[in-house]
């Protein structure tokens, strides 16, 4: 009978002729053909997911950990010198805004130095004095001839790079709006530097800020003692004298206290050995067994479409 099935027939031409008598074509596939996929290169799918957890595992150990400490700080409270310096500096005018008095009683903001931590300037200046170029560029340093390894003098790290790397990768800096707590975090593969680099730079910042007001203040007593040779008015003689007070104040106050603009409240340890953020070993695990599962899924599915269309 035409049509009909033959003993000779194999089980795939059997299939296509049955499928065909009963006017079936199949436009769409179901989750049994997938399933059907998935029994037939069962072995492979595995093989693969298992090659990738090894991979995962492989890359923890293989890669140095990296380690992120932490130093919180708050801003030291302005010790206000009252509002009569304020409705001084505002009567004397232009004079005080030209001796730089001009807001005296807060003078140091919480945002300029936290404007000062970031800024290239001052970040640049913390990795010269601490000699962080080599560390920063490892890769590209020989310790033993202690020169870089790069043919062409224009291939040295720069300065500029040094920031951006260090701006980007290894410093960050977060603030909690409801109690202004300051958090200065350091990610590195040296867990001992990354603590000392924390702690120094709020050091080194608290230490920069006091020079610069020391510096301001001397300025500005420069400028009052020569007002103050020049002038016969008495009223305007006990204002500079006040100022000139005040600025005193200021620059005893800079020398005896160390933590001039921010106060650590928490500062920055060593973890321990094994406290790293990075290498993450059941993260690892997990997407080198994925990936292998994609990878030999992407395989069997691309080889079960030849077949079908080979047949």
């Amino acid at each position: 009978m035409d049509g009909g099935l033959t003993v000779a027939d194999t089980e795939p031409e059997a299939e296509r002729r049955v499928s065909t008598d009963l006017g079936y074509l199949r436009d769409s596939v179901t989750l049994l053909d997938y399933w059907r996929v998935i029994r037939r290169y069962r072995w492979l799918i595995i093989v693969c997911a298992i090659v990738g957890l090894g991979a995962g595992a492989a890359f923890a150990f293989l890669t140095a950990p990296m380690y992120k400490v932490d130093v919180v700080f708050v801003a030291v409270e302005e010790e206000s010198d009252g509002s009569p310096l304020t409705a001084l500096a505002s009567q004397l005018g232009s004079f005080a805004t030209v001796a730089g008095l001009e807001g005296a009683a807060g003078g140091r903001t919480k945002d300029e130095a936290i404007a000062t931590l970031k800024s290239r300037a001052f970040t640049e200046l913390f990795i010269q004095e601490q000699g962080l170029m080599p560390v920063l560029f490892y890769e590209e340093w020989d310790e033993s001839a202690e020169d870089w390894l790069v043919a062409n003098v224009d291939e040295i790290p720069s300065a500029w790079d040094a920031y951006e790397l260090f701006d980007s990768e290894v410093r960050t800096i977060s603030e909690d709006p409801l109690t202004g707590l300051l958090t200065l975090s350091i990610e590195w593969s040296d867990s001992q530097r990354a603590a000392d680099w924390a702690n120094g730079l709020v050091t080194r910042l608290n230490e920069h800020m006091r020079e610069r007001a020391i510096r301001d203040a001397r300025k500005s007593l420069d400028y009052l003692n020569k007002e103050l040779g020049k002038t016969s008015v008495v009223q305007l003689e006990q204002a500079i004298y006040r100022l000139v007070e005040t600025q005193i104040n200021k620059i005893m106050l800079a020398n005896v206290r160390d933590e001039y603009v921010f106060k650590i409240i928490d500062p920055a340890v060593v973890p321990d050995a094994d406290e790293f953020i990075w290498p993450n070993l059941p993260l690892l695990l997990v997407g080198g067994v994925l990936l292998g599962l994609f990878v030999s899924l992407t395989i069997a599915f691309s080889a079960n479409l030849i077949r079908d269309q080979d047949h």
